[in-house]
């Protein structure tokens, strides 16, 4: 069961086989934060990082995935793994679902990206006219307040805004560039 606390934290509830023992765990491949912050009604926003389950790259190949779920399915069964793990194997099955199939893997990686998007600290937008064009790099730069510095290729121009990051902080900015 998966809850969302008063803080906006995404948990698994885990009730042990052996007692009525409830074990709330945050995993390092759930991300989330609840739409409305009013405690009487909270939606949860929240999404399952697959690749970080199978601890494999958004690159990776439908053969490595394979074999990074045969590798942990083993590790985790319950009958090997014992109490506790019974969690964790269904999440590396549902990953592996998800994954070895090339059109639910593309379907996926979409909304994983529109799920990113939607979670960037947007700090500011700007026109493409406020950035610095260094020539020598063909890029354009803009500073962040943390110092440190916003940097897009002259490359990739190719849309009517881009999000781009910070290479110190997690602030994003929007460019809007201008046809």
């Amino acid at each position: 069961m998966a809850l969302v606390d008063a803080q906006g934290m995404f948990h698994l509830v885990v009730k042990s086989q052996n007692s009525n023992e409830i074990k709330c765990q945050t995993p390092e491949f759930c991300f989330g934060t609840p739409k409305s912050h009013s405690l009487e009604k909270r939606e949860m926003n929240a999404f399952i990082d697959y690749y970080k389950i199978l601890q494999s790259e958004r690159n990776a190949s439908n053969e490595q995935l394979k074999r990074s779920y045969q590798r942990l399915v083993l590790l985790s069964h319950p009958d090997k793994a014992g109490d506790g793990q019974e969690m964790k194997f269904h999440l590396i099955q549902k990953a592996w679902s998800i994954l070895k199939d090339p059109t639910s893997r593309r379907q996926y990686d979409a909304e994983f990206a529109c799920y990113e998007n939607d979670q960037l600290l947007l700090y500011n937008t700007i026109s493409i006219s406020e950035m610095r064009f260094d020539a020598a790099e063909d890029a354009y730069t803009y500073p962040c307040r943390c110092n440190g510095v916003y940097y897009l290729e002259a490359g990739e121009l190719s849309s009517n805004k881009v999000i781009i990051g910070c290479n110190e902080c997690s602030f994003s900015i929007q460019v809007n560039i201008a046809r």
